[in-house]
């Protein structure tokens, strides 16, 4: 038995039409929609998920003015409390576990699963402080 006779890898294709295919939005959550659409031949529903991650609506964009002004605020707080160098080395480990942050939050995105990402701005935010805090 090869392993395209496996029938766990078979693929079952369905030849979607205009007049034949029907699509409805059945629930609609920020920027993640899930679309059902109905096979012809047999009736069954099949779902897709599709994630807008641009735009207003997209996760992590409702509040960015929020999170910029934290973020400056954190900055300011280093500045005021030891040194300027303090300031450079919070904005360095938050540069760093900012990019971490996307790229967790990508993964979770590629796994189906909304992202939120406050709680990586939380964990950075609080990661930086402790580092400058430590190195200080």
């Amino acid at each position: 038995m090869s392993e395209y006779d496996d029938p766990k890898n078979v693929v079952d294709a369905e030849i979607i039409s205009d007049s034949s295919s029907r699509n409805e939005r059945s629930r609609s959550y920020g920027s993640q929609e899930t679309y059902y659409s109905y096979s012809s031949s047999d009736g069954n529903r099949t779902h897709y998920t599709y994630f807008s991650m641009m735009g207003p609506s997209a996760p992590g964009h409702q509040q960015m003015s929020l999170a910029c002004g934290i973020t400056l605020g954190l900055i300011l707080f280093c500045f005021i409390k030891w040194t300027f160098l303090a300031a450079l080395g919070f904005t360095f480990f938050y540069i760093i576990g900012s990019c971490l942050g996307i790229y967790y939050n990508f993964r979770t995105v590629l796994q189906g699963r909304v992202p939120n990402p406050w709680i990586t701005r939380l964990c950075v935010w609080g990661a930086s402080l402790l580092l400058v805090s430590w190195l200080v």
